[in-house]
């Protein structure tokens, strides 16, 4: 393929991601190299998704899942309608223990299934992985108001800020 179309970013990715067992480095370098050289406003966005995905499979295999997260984004949001792209980037949230969201993807990448026959994904695998981040979700507490500030000192020692009735109680302030 290739051979035919030396400009098939598709068959570019592909090739970088076989060169990534062996040498990641050039296979990460190749990748970005023509990530540069595809505009996806110009070019054809599903090429560009093509090759962020790739980018983010090299990422994820090197358990870098902060950077394959935000090219997983990146190929998802080029191609929203790719289930293998919203499952991806859902495993990469859910690596970095981001469940809400790994869940939303999780769920999108359900949903995109039946339109998009042919995905690399495990529906059974899917489905439960959808129902132990909801469960979890459904069992956490709510979030109250307290939960979104920490104890904050109002001395520079480090002594709690005294009330009126003489009782120590630490001060909240913002995150």
């Amino acid at each position: 393929m290739v051979d035919l179309d030396p400009k098939n970013a598709v068959a570019q990715a592909g090739l970088a991601s076989l060169a990534g067992a062996s040498d990641p480095a050039a296979a990460q370098a190749r990748l970005k190299q023509l990530l540069a050289s595809q505009s996806a406003d110009s070019g054809n966005p599903e090429q560009a998704a093509a090759l962020h995905f790739a980018l983010g499979n090299l990422y994820a295999g090197q358990s870098r899942w902060s950077d394959a997260e935000q090219a997983y984004f990146q190929a998802q949001r080029l191609a929203p309608d790719n289930p293998d792209y919203a499952f991806n980037l859902a495993v990469s949230l859910d690596h970095l223990f981001q469940a809400k969201p790994a869940l939303m993807y999780y769920q999108r990448a359900q949903q995109l299934l039946p339109a998009r026959g042919g995905a690399n994904l495990d529906p059974s695998a899917l489905a439960r992985r959808i129902a132990q981040l909801a469960a979890a979700d459904a069992e956490a507490p709510a979030a109250s108001p307290a939960g979104r500030w920490r104890s904050c000192s109002s001395t520079s020692a480090g002594a709690p800020a005294r009330r009126r009735s003489g009782s120590t109680a630490a001060r909240r302030c913002p995150r």
